[in-house]
């Protein structure tokens, strides 16, 4: 909308959605950000993450309030009433069966424990894209690449989360994930053979972001060595589906779909950076 990326959108009821992790609150760009949409007629609906997963009846009848639910008696709905339950329920299953937030990060104080952070790395496309892309590219390099990326990527990644559960700040975190996403979409895009303690190295430094964006979510008195473990795991499983999708490789039309998803990732980066930037 405008120069803004917004998480649902209901043009018929001029209704904006926005599912948020606690790295928005008090945020002066959201602020300045509703302002201009207010301006433009759109009523702006957040939610927080934890609300999403842990009430997610409480926020559909807030939903429901605003755009008006009719009687089990109403004639059927025509025209943009349709078009704007259609949006309603789309965005509950959303809410439901996909991930709370495009962002792998929700708020400080909900990873507890191995369960939860061996979910973790799925709840957002930002991570699930980039440790994908790494197993592609590892698949596209051959040997040792093939195991030395997606090894070195959670090595580095537990430095990073060790960081975040140390309270130590890292700046930038929102935009180096986004980066990644964008800088590992372009090697498999373009096929990118670099030395491999340089391919290495840049999956590393990209680990750090990763990582510190989990640590920071672990809240206080929960096994930090429980939760680690559980989604370096996760990780792990992404990297191996990541490389079991690049041996379609070793097939010249199978090279051609890996560029393309290559190309997919990078993208989706780039909407990744916008959306960290605005």
């Amino acid at each position: 909308m405008g120069n803004y990326i917004v998480d649902f959108v209901c043009l018929d009821k001029m209704l904006i959605i926005e599912v948020d992790g606690g790295q928005h609150a008090d945020d002066e760009k959201d602020q300045k950000r509703d302002s201009w949409l207010q301006k433009e007629g759109f009523k702006v609906l957040r939610f927080w993450n934890n609300d999403v997963i842990g009430n997610l009846d409480g926020v559909t009848e807030v939903i429901l309030k605003y755009c008006g639910s009719p009687s089990p008696q109403s004639p059927p709905l025509k025209g943009g009433e349709e078009r704007g339950r259609y949006f309603l329920f789309s965005l509950i299953f959303a809410l439901t069966f996909l991930p709370s937030s495009a962002f792998a990060h929700v708020e400080r104080g909900q990873a507890t424990g191995f369960i939860t952070g061996l979910q973790h790395p799925w709840s957002g496309l930002d991570h699930v894209l980039a440790m994908i892309a790494v197993g592609i590219w590892g698949a596209q390099l051959g040997n040792p690449a093939l195991w030395l990326l997606p090894v070195t990527f959670p090595m580095v990644m537990s430095l990073g989360a060790l960081v975040g559960l140390l309270g130590i700040p890292l700046p930038g975190i929102e935009i180096g994930i986004a980066l990644s996403a964008i800088l590992l979409g372009m090697m498999v895009f373009g096929e990118v053979r670099p030395k491999l303690v340089i391919a290495a190295g840049l999956v590393g430094f990209f680990a750090i972001f990763h990582g510190h964006a989990h640590g920071t979510e672990l809240p206080p008195g929960q096994s930090g060595l429980l939760y680690s473990m559980g989604f370096v795991m996760a990780t792990g499983i992404l990297h191996g589906l990541g490389i079991t999708i690049g041996l379609i490789h070793r097939w010249p039309v199978g090279q051609l779909a890996l560029r393309g998803a290559g190309a997919f990732i990078a993208l989706m980066g780039v909407i990744f950076l916008w959306k960290a930037l605005s």
